[in-house]
């Protein structure tokens, strides 16, 4: 088990090595933010938008291999299509309102 992008790095090296990405499989999406009362915010701001653009995804997506937020920047090479891929159906709001019992069962299963 790996991240994905990592797989897709070492395939490229030449190791014998592909990547599945099981069914309700779940996922993480990398965040960017502007602090309030920050002391460039206006270039801040330039910086996430340019994170946004597309051209960003795309060099993004080459460098490192991971999906990007955008639609319309292709997956990587040796990537499924992120429409194809099944993510688990992730309740935020259930998991904030069930947050102590959800660390209680971790924690039973874990010791």
């Amino acid at each position: 088990m790996s991240w994905a992008h990592d797989i897709v790095k070492t395939m490229r090296e030449g190791y014998p090595i592909e990547v599945i990405i099981p069914e309700y499989t779940a996922f993480e999406i990398g965040a960017v933010s502007i602090v309030k009362g920050g002391p460039n915010t206006e270039n801040a701001k330039k910086l996430v938008d340019w994170l946004l653009a597309k051209e960003a995804g795309e060099l993004n997506t080459r460098n490192s291999y991971r999906y990007s937020a955008r639609v319309d920047v292709t997956p990587p090479e040796g990537m499924p299509s992120l429409a194809d891929v099944v993510l688990v159906d992730y309740d935020r709001d259930w998991a904030l309102n069930n947050r102590a019992e959800v660390v209680k069962k971790w924690e039973t299963i874990i010791q």
